[in-house]
């Protein structure tokens, strides 16, 4: 009788996939119907604030249980510290417009959202680094070429639809870079581990930074034109990205 070989435990669930996309949608969807009063701070704006430190303490939780390994300790506190700051980041951006009244871009919650970067970035490289110490000529010309693209590509589509050359252009252009070299080190690490039980782990990190890396770009993007709103499909996929990040953190318990 013909049998079945059994999925390997690290194989991430397409319908549990497909859940996270349904639910971020139908969020999306409601957040227009309902179409809160601008300026206020509503309920949606609060599930998206509070998926940050979720994911933050999901990280936690997996830094806790392997706090004696050489690598996923440190790693994986570093990437809970990292959703943390952005928490912080959009607690402060929300007081301003919501307590304060006043325009939060750019303002003091930047520097929550910058400190994600460096603790994203040590969180990425370090199991990378970890697992394979040398890595060819190639591998290291795409990874300095990648950020070049994305900024390159972002400066030409702002500036071709009317944007100018100022502060909010290069304030903006900070952030593009970050985000792709974060981006670029994620892949790395998916190149890393593709053969590994962790394989199906970093292409849901992977797939949740590249949601993060588009709405970044997007934001900033909407930013100089002036037409970000509370409502925008971006912070969707602000939210897809730490429900997928959350469900990858989750399958690495499962994994190791």
């Amino acid at each position: 009788m013909e049998t079945t070989a059994p999925r390997p435990r690290g194989v991430f669930s397409y319908k549990v996939l497909a859940a996270i996309f349904g639910l971020a949608i139908t969020w999306h969807v409601i957040n227009n119907i309902v179409q809160p009063e601008e300026g206020t701070y509503d309920t949606f704006e609060l599930i998206l604030t509070l998926s940050y430190p979720v994911t933050a303490f999901a990280s936690f939780h997996v830094a806790k249980r392997y706090w004696h390994s050489e690598i996923f300790g440190k790693a994986y506190l570093s990437l809970g510290l990292a959703f943390l700051m952005y928490f912080f980041g959009d607690v402060g951006y929300f007081y301003q417009e919501n307590v304060m009244g006043v325009e939060a871009y750019p303002s003091f919650a930047d520097i929550g959202y910058f400190a994600f970067y460096p603790f994203a970035m040590y969180h990425l490289l370090k199991n990378s680094l970890y697992f394979k110490r040398k890595f060819e000529m190639k591998t290291k010309a795409w990874i300095s070429a990648f950020p070049v693209v994305m900024v390159v590509s972002y400066s030409i589509l702002s500036l071709s639809m009317g944007g100018e050359v100022n502060f909010d252009f290069f304030y903006g252009l900070s952030f593009i870079s970050l985000n792709a070299t974060v981006l670029a080190f994620a892949i790395l690490g998916a190149q890393v581990f593709r053969q590994s039980a962790l394989g199906p782990v970093w292409g849901l990190i992977v797939l949740g930074m590249i949601f993060y890396t588009i709405a970044d770009g997007w934001y900033y993007h909407l930013e100089i034109f002036e037409q970000y709103t509370e409502t925008h499909i971006v912070n969707m996929l602000w939210l897809l990205n730490t429900m997928i990040i959350t469900y990858a953190l989750y399958k690495h318990e499962k994994v190791i």
